[in-house]
């Protein structure tokens, strides 16, 4: 939100509120003639980069500058807008507190002063801002912005339009900062109201016996029995209940409890054999008046078994300025009660909620003397004081400290008229402490200790029960990780990592163990001894909780800990291992810890020699390398001699044993002996495969055979995706050059789309019977992921392309080409009848354009298992040179795939 603002500042506010508030296809309306006046007054170009800034904040697209040189904003004044103010689709509104960064920048058509890029530079150091407790924004090189109930647009609008800030284009965000600590402190329970609603109406409940009647109760009387009938009878102003059968009956002033027996009474002596029931179905209505410091003080009518609560509740609560603790309950000039609701709420006494009578005054006293509690305790929060205070008592109100709070090291921030801000250390282990006397505004800290580990080691990673455990003096690894039950399945038990720290906040060291090793065969020497507050790691040897997850954060920590001009404490392993990456360098770390470290060797690793590159410092100004041969096999025999020590930014290196590759498979499929997955060595080659699966059986068509590759599938793809991008560029050219091939654009954008969806088969063209025989060295040398298709003998010939039906012919000797062309019913008006060709059974495709092959002379040759493909004539729709070679590549795919999917 950016905005060039240097006009009036109430007529912007207008026009903003205005553009918020209405549909981004409304108009603006609604200005004073004065207002329209000085908006007539702004340049065109400003006037119409308001309307666009908020029409566009709104969805809708900027409107454009009239050609007539009157500009949107003034012809869209007398019109009527409609206006949608929901809360929820209302912005944020700065408050006093809120953090926000503001960024200023100058026009691009102002011209260069020196001052402006001060101010500028001044403003972007000051960032993050904070807004003091007035909601003024201190932005450099003014008194003060006050912006709180402002949104971030107005705000932009109110910091433009300062003198100092003239000619900057001034940008607000809003940092939307959770508070913690002492800044998230507020007062407590002014949350009970805060479901609270003006006018709400109070559920019923059960009337009391004790309930005392008066004018305007009313009651459901029943008779049964001998007489059967139901009566509501009012309580009449004199107090009088006139009852059927019976008469009048005074009631005013008596209990529930004893009119009801009355009732009873009488009819049993004067009703014979009648009996009667008694309820209360309406409650009179009282008037009570609410003042104070509430949210809507006032007179409400409510029933007359409402209480105090019931009051606060339908007046919407106290405000913050309002006492929890000191509600009156005033009757006849005189105060009658008084309700602490801390009482209710801390211990549940809701003793004082005494219930209301007419003409009573529910009055809420301002609120007393406060303070604060934070820190490890149960319930963080500003506090009303009644009488005087203490430690104690804080810690009492805000629910006692919690398990992990450093009592002993607590804090009292007080504000001392004299001197300001004063901190005073309390100790709140002994009744000194405890006694210690509090103020208004005083601040109880009582810190928590949830990262000291003093007493205890920490187990994370790839564990069954990760967490924090008892040390002791002494306590070795094989203690915390007794046995392999203690860690998950996929555990790498060969690295435990060991990150320690001999104080907070001093720099840590890191070592490792087998803990494998250790259960194997205990040993005092590779079994090291845990210190308070030390990390153990078990990693995974899978990626969720592997070395990934946790190493990153400890070599980040010992870069940051390296000394100046000395390389950070990690090395680093390569190659063939099963982890390759950076590791911490351990004290006395040797080539064979590194390698444990990095998982082991992998199975393709030359055990024999490894190399290590070990960096080196010449004079000041060069570095250099310098590289060691490692004995690995000495190492691996736990030669002590050959096990180099490293130092920090080493880096080893595992070799690959020479030709090592996984294990080749040739999938056999069809009209073999033994079909199936066979493995293969490398330099084998197709024939030999074949002879180890028996051969062919009598039934197979190895003119048909297909065999496919992996490799040639891939370079199909890339090949798919260059002819589809190349025919996506042309049709684009094309509709923008030619809007008139619509032919031409339409075939064009199918076989794109055909090209998209095309699949590749990767094909190599064979011929089997060469294979066999090893005719002309035809041989093929097979590779991993081949699959050779061997098909029974095929008897049918098929046509596809453009003819009348595509469709298969079984195949007859003597016939030809066209023959076969007809019985498909001819060719199409969109056939290429001049570049008709043949796919052979093995995917050969045969063509000659200058020959008479294709004539219908009965030496031409059509085979079983051929396919004869009639092309789209191409010539008809030019523009496109690639389309004839587009559409053969997808005929032969087709075909090639068919042939796949037939097995």
């Amino acid at each position: 939100m950016r905005m060039n603002v240097q006009f009036p500042i109430f007529l912007t506010l207008a026009l903003v509120m205005l553009c918020l508030a209405s549909d981004a296809s409304a108009q603006i309306s609604g200005l004073t003639p004065e207002q329209q006046r000085l908006l007539q007054q702004l340049p065109p170009n400003q006037r119409q980069a308001l309307l666009n800034r908020f029409i566009a904040q709104q969805g809708a697209a900027p409107v454009q500058q009239p050609e007539s040189g009157v500009d949107d904003a003034a012809l869209l004044l007398d019109t009527e807008a409609e206006s949608d103010t929901s809360d929820s689709d209302e912005p944020p509104r700065f408050a006093a507190g809120d953090s926000l960064v503001v960024f200023a920048t100058r026009p691009e058509d102002a011209a260069d002063d020196p001052d402006i890029e001060r101010a500028i530079e001044l403003i972007a150091a000051a960032n993050p801002y904070r807004l003091d407790e007035r909601g003024v924004l201190p932005v450099p090189g003014t008194a003060g912005v006050p912006i709180a109930g402002l949104t971030e647009a107005l705000a932009e609008v109110r910091l433009a339009a300062d003198p100092l800030l003239a000619g900057l284009i001034i940008e607000v965000v809003l940092l939307p900062l959770e508070r913690y600590g002492e800044a998230a402190l507020e007062p407590y329970g002014y949350d009970l109201f805060r479901t609270a609603r003006r006018g709400t109406t109070m559920p019923s409940q059960p009337v009391p016996t004790s309930y005392v009647v008066g004018p305007g109760d009313k009651f459901q009387i029943q008779f049964y029995g001998a007489q059967n009938a139901t009566y509501e009878l009012p309580v009449g102003r004199d107090g009088i209940v006139n009852l059927p059968e019976l008469g009048p009956v005074t009631v005013v002033g008596l209990s529930f409890d004893s009119v009801r027996a009355d009732l009873e009474r009488r009819v049993s002596e004067q009703l014979i054999g009648t009996e009667v029931s008694v309820t209360l179905t309406e409650l009179r209505s009282v008037q009570v008046f609410l003042a104070g410091d509430v949210e809507t003080p006032g007179a409400y009518s409510v029933t007359a078994l409402s209480t105090i609560l019931d009051v606060l509740a339908r007046g919407g609560g106290i405000l913050p300025s309002g006492s929890l603790r000191d509600v009156r309950l005033n009757r006849n000039g005189q105060t009658v009660g008084t309700f602490d609701l801390y009482q209710l709420l801390l211990f549940g006494n809701a003793s004082g909620n005494r219930r209301v009578q007419d003409g009573d005054v529910v009055f809420v006293a301002p609120v007393g003397p406060r303070v604060s509690v934070s820190g490890a305790v149960g319930r963080p929060a500003i506090y009303e004081v009644r009488n005087s205070l203490d430690a104690r008592g804080a810690l009492l109100l805000a629910g006692g400290a919690q398990a992990q709070s450093l009592l002993s090291s607590a804090r009292l921030q007080r504000i001392d008229p004299r001197n300001g801000l004063a901190v005073v250390g309390l100790d709140l282990t002994n009744d000194a402490g405890l006694a210690t006397a509090l103020r208004d505004g005083d601040l109880l800290v009582v810190p928590g200790d949830t990262e000291q580990v003093d007493l205890a080691v920490q187990l994370t990673g790839h564990v069954y029960r990760p967490g924090l455990y008892d040390w002791s003096e002494g306590m070795r690894l094989s203690q915390l990780l007794s046995s392999s039950r203690d860690v998950r399945p996929e555990a790498d038990t060969g690295y435990v990592l060991i990150e320690r720290q001999a104080s907070p906040n001093s720099e840590i060291e890191v070592l490792s163990a087998d803990i494998a090793a250790i259960w194997r065969k205990p040993s005092v020497t590779d079994d090291p001894l845990l210190a308070a507050r030390d990390r153990v790691y078990v990693f995974s040897r899978t990626a969720d909780q592997g070395r990934a997850v946790y190493l990153p954060e400890i070599l980040q920590r010992l870069r940051r800990q390296s000394r100046s001009g000395e390389p950070a404490a990690i090395v680093r392993v390569g190659g063939f291992v099963n982890q390759p990456g950076e590791y911490p360098l351990e004290v006395g770390m040797a080539v064979s810890d590194l390698l444990r470290a990095g998982g082991g060797l992998a199975e393709s690793a030359y055990p024999e020699t490894a190399e290590l590159s070990r960096f080196s410092l010449s004079g000041a100004a060069e570095r250099r390398t310098h590289l060691v041969d490692i004995d690995l096999a000495a190492v691996l025999g736990l030669d002590a001699a050959a096990d180099v020590a490293l130092r920090a930014a080493d880096y080893l290196n595992i070799r690959q044993i020479s030709r090592w590759s996984e294990q080749e498979l040739i999938e056999l499929r069809g009209e073999v002996r033994f079909p199936g997955e066979y493995p293969v060595s490398q330099g084998e080659t197709l024939s030999s495969v074949l002879q180890r699966a028996g051969g062919l059986t009598d039934f197979a068509f190895p003119e048909g055979s297909v065999f496919t590759r992996v490799a040639l599938r891939e370079r199909e793809r890339e090949q798919l995706d260059t002819l589809a991008n190349r025919i996506e560029s042309d049709l684009a050219a094309l509709a923008l050059s030619d809007t008139a091939q619509t032919e031409a654009l339409t075939i064009g954008r199918s076989l794109l789309a055909q090209i998209e969806n095309t699949e590749p088969a990767g094909r190599l063209v064979i011929d089997l019977e060469s294979v066999l025989t090893s005719v002309d060295g035809r041989d093929i040398f097979v590779r991993d992921g081949d699959v050779l298709f061997v098909p029974p003998r095929s008897q049918e010939v098929t046509v596809i392309g453009e003819v009348q039906y595509a469709t298969s012919h079984l195949w007859e000797p003597n016939v030809t080409r066209d023959d076969y062309i007809d019985r498909s019913g001819g060719v199409t008006v969109k056939a290429d009848e001049r570049r008709i060709y043949v796919v052979r059974a093995n995917g050969e495709v045969v063509v000659s354009n200058r020959s008479r092959f294709f004539s219908r002379s009965r030496g031409f040759d059509i085979r079983p298992g051929d396919t004869i493909v009639v092309p789209l004539d191409t010539d008809r729709v030019k523009p496109l040179v690639l389309w004839s070679s587009a559409t053969q590549i997808l005929y032969n795919l087709a075909i090639a795939a068919a042939a796949v999917n037939s097995f």
